[in-house]
């Protein structure tokens, strides 16, 4: 160190300060990329946002340094926190999977407090859901409460098909872990359960509800994803759905630690952070955080040029993956078949010039396009101030993917790059039924046997996704403006974007929204 010190007193100053400058931007890029992908987050995009610098803002800045501070006692692998003063209070809960230990615990928090508002910029309310832990905050009370809202359960499943793990073998299991877990010590409200025995193949189970629940919400939590279970995972080799509150899972692999889901301490600790509004300071945290950014500026004074070069060619290469995990969760690996580039589609579009707009509606606007292949497609490319928002956006792709029917319509792809939300889809040269039932002159252009062929193909077309798909799926927006025709006036279903899937054996249910014309 000397050494070094001797050297660069013999040298000018501008290499030093450039080099000072290189080195910091590099230190501050492996902080920001340092954390691993949530398997899923949701960003309540409806809900309140703040501006940069309000008091809300730093508010949850404070709040998120302390609760990654290493000094932080998550010893039972749960913390809650609150920071500030009413209106710009702000609220943090967070708690690990049953069976982590406390090291990766905090390890897994404190990413969870970094990557989830750079991945939910200027949001109030946010939850970020890693394997071993979830992290969540808020500007309204989450300590102790639990309200089911159907916008905040999150799906994910294995990708591999099961003829083996059929739904009641695994009920069996989940029913086990859903009764268990209520019923465990308060501070970590949790249950495991498995079976290696049955010829069908192993199946393992897990449950558990936030430790600030009672157990009749835990126990109310715990049946709301029970019951999403055969909506998303059935004939699957796992799957897993997900509260904010609580969440219930199950694989055909041991994906929790076998030995540690017996032992529970005894006694939870009790975390209550505030702040320079609330009463203390921060000071601590603040000297915690110093010498964090100062460790990976002095490791990559050595490791500079190879971090640098390392990260721009895995950025790169990972750019796809990225996107279809960031938007899809384990879903995405499906679905990696049906990504187009944006150069693709420019250049199918013509860069999506005037002349090739066929249409335009409250979701944004719809190009013909021709693929260096020679097939023809209909661009839908959703404009920022759409109606059609991220979860019928994703809604759409993932159920029209499973879905082959003469009478829908083909999703060929989508394209989710530099902001831009596009579906590809089959172009259909006849557009929609209400371009020739609204207009006085093509009116008779439909003959009366070519309508009943109309209605009997969207009967059709009706009838597989209520009785003969994979799928249980209810369309919720059939219109006319829906229902599109091909050269040989076939009509085909389109826009999923609100549609629901539903259990094979239901016959009614209730929404919280309404949707839909």
């Amino acid at each position: 160190m000397v050494q070094l010190l001797y050297y660069y007193s013999c040298v000018p100053l501008w290499p030093i300060v450039s080099l000072a400058f290189f080195i910091s931007f590099l230190s501050h890029l492996l902080i920001l990329t340092a954390q691993p992908e949530f398997r899923d987050y949701n960003c309540y995009p409806k809900r309140s946002n703040f501006k940069n610098a309000s008091v809300y803002h730093n508010n949850l800045k404070a709040i998120l340094s302390n609760f990654s501070s290493d000094d932080t006692n998550i010893e039972y692998g749960f913390i809650n926190s609150s920071y500030g003063q009413s209106p710009n209070m702000v609220y943090a809960l967070g708690f690990c999977r049953g069976d982590v230990k406390p090291g990766p615990c905090r390890t897994c928090l404190h990413n969870a407090t970094i990557r989830l508002p750079q991945k939910c910029p200027n949001r109030k309310e946010a939850v970020g859901i890693y394997d071993d832990c979830m992290f969540r905050y808020s500007y309204h009370p989450i300590y102790g409460t639990y309200k089911y809202n159907i916008s905040d359960v999150r799906y994910l499943w294995n990708p591999a098909n099961s003829t083996k793990l059929t739904g009641a073998y695994v009920e069996v299991q989940l029913d086990k872990v859903k009764s268990q877990a209520p019923t465990g010590e308060s501070h970590r409200r949790f249950a495991a359960a498995n079976d290696t025995t049955s010829k069908s193949g192993d199946v393992y189970a897990f449950a558990q509800c936030s430790p600030d629940l009672s157990q009749d919400d835990c126990r109310s939590c715990l049946q709301n994803v029970y019951d999403g279970i055969p909506l998303c995972c059935e004939g699957k080799n796992g799957g897993r759905v997900i509260n904010p509150s609580c969440y219930i899972r199950y694989e055909s692999y041991l994906f929790y630690n076998y030995t540690a889901v017996s032992s529970q301490p005894s006694s939870p600790p009790s975390t209550t952070v505030t702040g320079p509004e609330g009463g203390s300071d921060s000071t601590g945290s603040q000297t915690s955080n110093v010498v964090k950014i100062i460790i990976p500026v002095i490791i990559s004074v050595i490791l500079s040029c190879l971090v640098g070069c390392c990260l721009l060619r895995r950025k790169t290469r990972n750019n796809s993956q990225s996107i279809l995990r960031e938007n899809f969760g384990e879903e995405g690996s499906n679905l990696k078949s049906l990504q187009f580039n944006l150069v693709t589609i420019e250049g199918a579009t013509n860069k999506f010039s005037e002349k090739n707009k066929i249409g335009k509606g409250g979701f944004g606007e719809v190009y013909k396009g021709i693929l260096p292949d020679g097939r023809e497609i209909a661009v839908k490319r959703l404009s920022k101030s759409s109606v059609q928002g991220n979860l019928e956006f994703k809604n759409e792709i993932l159920l029209i993917a499973k879905l082959q029917h003469r009478n829908l319509v083909t999703l060929l792809g989508f394209c989710l790059e530099e902001q831009e939300k596009i579906l590809i889809y089959e172009y259909v040269p006849n557009k929609s039924i209400d371009f020739f039932l609204f207009d006085s002159e093509k009116q008779s252009l439909l003959t009366w046997s070519e309508r009943f062929k109309i209605i009997g193909g969207i009967a059709q077309g009706l009838s597989y996704l209520h009785e003969h798909s994979r799928l249980k799926v209810i369309h919720r927006d059939l219109k006319l403006s829906n229902i599109l025709l091909d050269n040989k006036l076939n009509p085909k279903i389109s826009n999923f974007g609100m549609a629901r899937m539903i259990s094979i054996d239901e016959d009614q249910g209730s929404t919280n929204r309404i949707v839909g014309t």
